[in-house]
C-alpha cells in the first residue's frame, strides 16, 4: 500500500520491529481518535462533524478512485494530527486488492451486507460498504451513539433539529440497507457540505496526557461555544502554530484534490465558500479556515528562511524616499513595500484565474506558503470551473517590523466582485461587491530575486 498518499491518509514510514514482533511503523497522531472526542464532548455540531467527516470522505474517495476499500471505517479509526488534521489510519486486510473471503469491520458501523461473505470479495460491494460505514461515523458524531438498522433508528431530525435536510437525506441514503441506494464516496463528499460551515475542534478532549504536549494549537474560547457546550469545554477559535512551527508541515505537499482526479464521473466539487484574501480562495478542506494560520505577535520576531526559487516581484516597483514629498523615509518604505504587495497581488490573481499553480512560484516563499491557492487552483480544475474578473489589491497600514531580509506588514486586501464559470461559458456564481479583509503579510527577500510572500494572517473577512 506505499503507492497510496493523501493528506488525510496516515502516513506509513516503514516496518519496524519492537519486543511485541514485526509491525508497521506508522506517523504518530497526537491529537486522539474521533472516538474519544465524542467520548468527551457528548456529540459534535454539525460544523466540527464536517471538520472531521469532509477531509476523510475524500480520502474514501481517492482509495476508491485507486480502485482501493478501507475495509474498516470507524471513529476509531479516525486520528488527529498536532494540527488538527483527520487522519484516516488501518486500513483493513479487506481493502487490498486480492484478498478474498476476509472480512473487516467495526460493529456498529459495519455494513449489513458484509455480514453475508460472498459480499467481501466483490470490490463495488465493498466500497459501498465505506459509504455505509461514512454515513455510520457521521452519525455517530451528531448523536453520540451508532446508528442502528434502518427498521429501529430514529429519525435524525428527532434527535438534532440542527442538522440541515439535505445533510440528513445524505446520511439515510449512505445509511440504506440496499448498496445500490448509496451514493458514491465522491458523491458523499461532495454534499456532505450541506452540513454548514467548518468549525474548529477542542482536541484537548481526545489527546492523552502525552498527546496534549504535541498539540499545536492555543486555545481561544468564542462566547457561542461557552454557552453552547454542556460540559463547558473551551473550543478554539482558529488553529494557530506555535513560534517555530512552519505551517503545512506534512511529508504530502501536494492535497487529495490533485490525486482524487482519478475517482471518475463524479469527482466532487468543494462547497463554495467565496475568496479569502488571505490565503485560502475556498474552505477546500473543511477546517482549513482554521489550520496554518499564526498570530502577528507569534511572527513577529520570527526570521524566515530565504529561497533561490523562481524569482519573486519581478517587476520590482520600488520608489525611494527622494520620490515621496518630503522624502518621509516611513512613506517611502509604505509605498515601495505596497508596490510590492500589489505586484504580487497581481500575480496571485492571475495565476488563480489562469489555474496556474507553477505560477505561484513568483509569489510564495514555498510550497507551504502557496498551498492554500494550490488546493484552489486544483478544485477548480476538478470542477471544471474558472474565475472570470478576479482582480486583487493591498494597501498598507504599518510595516510592523521590517529588515534587509524580512519584513511584516499590516494591510488591507481588496477583492474585486467576480464571476465562477464553466468552461464552457456558463455562470455558476455571480459574486458582486468588493470584499475587504484585513491582513498580516511577512514578505521575505529572496537571493538576488525580490520579495516574495512567506506567510499571511487573514481576519475575518469584512
Amino acid at each position: 500500500m506505499s503507492g497510496l498518499e493523501h493528506d488525510h491518509l496516515v502516513s506509513q514510514l516503514g516496518w519496524g520491529r519492537c519486543d511485541q514482533g514485526q509491525g508497521l511503523l506508522m506517523e504518530y497522531l497526537p491529537g486522539g481518535t474521533a472516538e474519544a472526542l465524542v467520548r468527551h464532548s457528548d456529540r459534535l455540531s454539525p460544523g466540527e462533524v464536517l471538520t472531521v467527516v469532509a477531509p476523510i470522505a475524500s480520502a474514501v474517495a481517492y482509495l476508491h478512485g485507486q480502485g482501493v476499500s478501507h475495509g474498516d471505517i470507524s471513529p476509531g479509526n479516525i486520528l488527529f494530527t498536532a494540527d488538527g488534521r483527520p487522519q484516516l489510519v488501518d486500513l483493513g486486510l479487506a481493502a487490498l486488492p486480492g484478498r478474498r473471503g476476509q472480512r473487516a469491520g467495526t460493529e456498529g458501523f459495519m455494513a449489513p451486507e458484509l455480514h453475508d461473505e460472498s459480499a467481501v470479495d466483490d470490490p463495488r460491494r465493498r466500497q459501498g460498504a465505506d459509504v455505509y460505514s461514512l454515513a455510520g461515523v457521521t452519525w455517530f458524531l451528531l448523536t453520540g451513539h451508532p446508528a442502528e438498522p434502518t427498521f429501529h433508528r430514529p429519525p435524525l431530525p428527532g434527535l438534532r433539529q440542527d442538522v440541515p435536510a439535505a445533510a440528513v437525506d445524505l446520511i439515510e441514503r449512505g445509511l440504506a440497507e440496499d448498496p445500490d441506494e448509496r451514493p458514491s464516496a465522491a458523491e458523499f463528499w461532495r454534499d456532505i457540505f450541506a452540513l454548514g460551515n467548518p468549525e474548529p475542534l477542542d482536541l484537548r478532549a481526545s489527546a492523552d496526557a502525552r498527546g496534549l504536549a504535541r498539540l499545536v494549537t492555543s486555545a481561544v474560547t468564542p462566547a457561542h461555544r461557552r454557552a453552547k457546550r454542556r460540559r463547558g469545554s473551551t473550543r478554539f477559535a482558529r488553529w494557530r502554530p506555535q513560534r517555530g512551527i512552519r505551517r503545512g508541515v506534512s511529508p504530502r505537499v501536494r492535497l487529495e484534490a490533485r490525486r482524487a482526479r482519478g475517482v471518475g464521473e463524479h469527482a466532487p466539487h468543494w462547497k463554495r465558500r467565496g475568496i479569502l484574501l488571505g490565503g485560502a480562495l475556498v474552505a477546500i478542506v473543511a477546517g482549513a479556515l482554521y489550520w496554518g494560520f499564526e498570530s502577528a505577535s507569534e511572527r513577529a520576531g520570527q526570521p524566515a528562511a530565504g529561497t533561490s526559487r523562481a524569482m519573486g516581484n519581478p517587476h520590482g516597483r520600488e520608489p525611494s524616499a527622494a520620490q515621496l514629498p518630503g522624502g518621509d523615509e516611513a512613506a517611502a518604505t509604505r509605498a515601495r513595500t505596497e508596490a510590492v504587495l500589489n505586484d504580487l497581488a497581481m500575480q496571485r490573481a492571475e495565476a488563480l484565474v489562469n489555474r496556474n499553480s507553477d505560477a505561484l512560484d513568483e509569489v510564495y516563499i514555498d510550497d507551504a506558503a502557496a498551498r492554500p491557492d494550490i488546493e484552489v487552483i486544483e478544485a477548480l480544475e476538478l470542477r471544471g470551473e474558472v474565475y472570470q474578473g478576479l482582480q486583487l489589491s493591498m494597501e498598507v497600514d504599518s510595516v510592523a517590523s521590517a529588515n534587509a531580509a524580512t519584513q511584516v506588514v499590516e494591510a488591507v486586501g481588496r477583492l474585486s466582485a467576480y464571476r465562477v464559470m464553466t468552461e464552457d461559458g456558463e455562470v455558476v456564481e455571480d459574486v458582486s461587491g468588493t470584499t475587504r479583509q484585513d491582513l498580516t503579510v511577512t514578505l521575505v527577500r529572496t537571493d538576488g530575486a525580490g520579495w516574495k510572500i512567506s506567510s499571511l494572517t487573514a481576519e475575518d473577512p469584512a
